[in-house]
């Protein structure tokens, strides 16, 4: 080796550096497009409207109830649903239920959309059967919360 070979970097070493610095550059942009942030956002008034809708898909007043009393959860019964009252299914938040079946069948309560179409809601579509004497039809129930409170 001669003196001018030892202070000028070989085609090697630089061949290795370039590489070195390309490879970082590449993994540290990926690294940076790979992270994410997970916000979490409490929806209370999406949870209760789950809730509610969950409890009418199970309950006595609208589902069937076979002779041995078993509720069947999302089979709901003809004749329960033409005779919905006010005391049968109960919640601190005003709602409006409405069940369409494919034979044209359609039944609603609760309190009216027009009175509050104005205020904020979460609306939940659940698929149910209803239960005829002699046939079941499949139906989607839908169950608007609305977010004003009742006293």
């Amino acid at each position: 080796m001669t003196k001018g070979q030892l202070q000028i970097p070989s085609q090697l070493m630089m061949n290795a550096i370039s590489f070195a610095l390309i490879t970082v550059v590449i993994i540290g942009t990926l690294i940076h497009f790979q992270q994410y942030q997970v916000t979490y956002q409490s929806r209370t008034d999406y949870r209760q409207a789950i809730d509610l809708a969950e409890n009418m898909l199970s309950s006595k007043c609208l589902a069937y109830v076979d002779k041995d009393g078993r509720v069947w959860r999302g089979i709901l019964d003809n004749n329960k649903l033409g005779s919905l009252s006010s005391t049968c299914i109960r919640s601190s938040r005003l709602y409006y239920l409405e069940i369409v079946d494919e034979n044209g069948g359609h039944w609603n309560f609760g309190s009216s959309p027009d009175l509050f179409s104005s205020q904020g809601f979460e609306q939940i579509y659940y698929p149910v059967v209803i239960r005829y004497p002699d046939t079941q039809v499949a139906g989607k129930m839908v169950v608007t919360a609305y977010d004003k409170v009742t006293a």
